[in-house]
This record gives C-alpha cells, structure tokens and sequence, in this order.
C-alpha cells in the first residue's frame, strides 16, 4: 500500500497545477467568448459561441475539477491511517477524468475529419 500511496504522492503536484491551468484556461476562454459574442450576428452567436462556451465546459471545466478532487482525495489518503478508501476515490476522479477527456478528443477528432472532408469537398467544387 505504501508503494501506491507514494506513487499517488508523486502525480500529486502536476494534477493540482493542470487542474488549475484548465480552470484559469476555462475562465479565459468564457470572457474571451463572450466578448466575441457581442459582435457576432444572432444565429452565429447561437451556434458558435454557444457551442465554444460548452465545449470549454467539457474541455477544461469538468476535467480541471477532476483533477483537483483527485489532488485533494490524494491528500486525505496521505493523512488518514487507512488510506484505502480516499485512494479509490482518487482512482473514481482519475476515471472519470480520462473518460471524459476521451470523450472530448473523439468529438474533436470527428469534428476535425468533417472540416477536413468539406474543406476537400469545397476545395474539388463539389456540391
């Protein structure tokens, strides 16, 4: 158990500071939007900038959480006597953190396939 504890301990640091970056990241992102989104037209600002503002919530809100409850669950495993339970609750944010950043680079690896295939389309004058 110590040699998992102490292997929690080391990812520690950098998943306390990525979850912060993605916060900071995620902030910056909404005030930049909606900036944007003042100067948009009304069926462009509900499409994309709705769009950029959920995406940023998948992207760096959700994941940035995660990864600070699995920092802090890290930190209550170091200072309970038992550490089992607070080290499978980090394993429960570790999970859900993965799961959803997959999620979020399927949707972008489709969505990078379909500009490249009309940009293809668009390029070749097919209709």
């Amino acid at each position: 158990m110590d040699i998992l504890l102490e292997t929690f301990k080391t990812g520690r640091f950098w998943a306390k500071l990525v979850g912060i970056v993605l916060l900071i990241s995620f902030a910056l992102s909404v005030v930049s939007q909606l900036i944007d989104m003042v100067r948009m037209p009304v069926l462009m600002m509900l499409f994309a900038g709705i769009f950029s503002i959920v995406m940023a919530v998948f992207s760096n809100l959700l994941p940035g959480i995660y990864l600070l409850r699995y920092s802090n669950a890290i930190n209550r495993a170091e200072e309970d006597a038992d550490p089992t339970e607070e080290l499978e609750i980090a394993c429960l944010y570790q999970g859900r953190y993965l799961k959803i950043m997959g999620i979020v680079y399927m949707i972008m690896v489709i969505l990078i396939v379909g500009t490249l295939i009309f940009g293809v389309g668009a390029g070749l004058g097919l209709r």
